[in-house]
C-alpha cells in the first residue's frame, strides 16, 4: 500500500498550471467580448444607413407652399378714368381702416372684403373680426349663406343665425 499512498499523495508543482491556463482564457473572452462590440457597432450602422436610403425615397411631399412658375403676364392698360373702386389695390388693413370710417351698407361691404383679405394670406384671427363687424347691424337677408362666402364667414353666418 505504500505505493498507493505514494501516487495519491498530493504533490506541489512549481508554477501552478492554472495560471497559463486563466491567461489563455482570459485573452479569448477579450477578443470575443471586443469582437461582439464591433459587429453590433457595425450592425447598428448598417441599420441606420439603411434607414436614411429608405427615407429618401418614402419622404413625402412637403406641407408648406408649392412655388408656382410665374407667367409672363402683360399688365392691364392704364385708363386715364378713375376706377370705380378705389380699394382694389390696397392690402387687406388699409381697407379694414377705410370700413372704421365708413357708414351703413359700404362699411359691411368694406369689412367683408377686408376678411377676404386677411383669409387669403392666412391671418384668420383678423378675418373673424372683419366678418364679426361685416355682420354687425346686417338684416335677416345678409345672414344667408351665399355662394361666394367663404368658409369662415358661413361658420358664422350659421352661429348667428342659430342665436
Amino acid at each position: 500500500m505504500d505505493d498507493l499512498d505514494a501516487i495519491l499523495t498530493p504533490r506541489a508543482s512549481a508554477t501552478p498550471p492554472t495560471d497559463a491556463v486563466w491567461l489563455v482564457t482570459a485573452r479569448a473572452v477579450a477578443r470575443r467580448r471586443w469582437g461582439r462590440r464591433i459587429r453590433n457597432s457595425l450592425a447598428l450602422a448598417m441599420s441606420f444607413a439603411v434607414g436614411m436610403v429608405v427615407m429618401l425615397f418614402v419622404r413625402p411631399a412637403p406641407v408648406g407652399r408649392q412655388e408656382q412658375p410665374i407667367a409672363a403676364v402683360d399688365p392691364p392698360p392704364k385708363s386715364d378714368e378713375p376706377s370705380a373702386d378705389p380699394y382694389e389695390n390696397d392690402p387687406p388693413g388699409r381697407v379694414e381702416r377705410w370700413a372704421g370710417v365708413a357708414e351703413g351698407e359700404k362699411r359691411r361691404t368694406l369689412f367683408r372684403r377686408a376678411g377676404d383679405g386677411f383669409l387669403k394670406l392666412g391671418d384668420e384671427s383678423a378675418a373673424l373680426r372683419c366678418y364679426r363687424r361685416a355682420l354687425d347691424g346686417g338684416t335677416r337677408e345678409e345672414l344667408a349663406i351665399r355662394v361666394e362666402d367663404t368658409w369662415l364667414l358661413m361658420t358664422l353666418k350659421m352661429a348667428r343665425s342659430r342665436e
